[in-house]
């Protein structure tokens, strides 16, 4: 016999199973990679990274959230 705090329990797990397969579906693909860094360009010694540092990370990332809220193309 179920109570109310299964019954609830039963119904955060249903929401939180929805919102996780929602956020999936909206992630966008990896970026391929290319051997340069995405945001300098610089020449990349492994082929595995898509940014020389994570200086370049966190200005490519802030540069794409700039042109989303700007309504670029990104």
């Amino acid at each position: 016999m179920t109570d109310v705090i299964d019954e609830a329990n039963e119904l955060a797990q249903r929401l939180l199973n929805e919102a996780i397969a929602k956020h999936k579906a909206s992630e966008r693909p990896p970026l391929p990679v290319k051997g340069v860094c995405y945001f300098c360009d610089a020449v990349l010694d492994d082929m595995t990274g898509r940014f020389c540092g994570p200086e370049c990370r966190d200005d490519w990332q802030a540069a794409q959230e700039a042109a989303r809220r700007n309504g670029r193309p990104v």
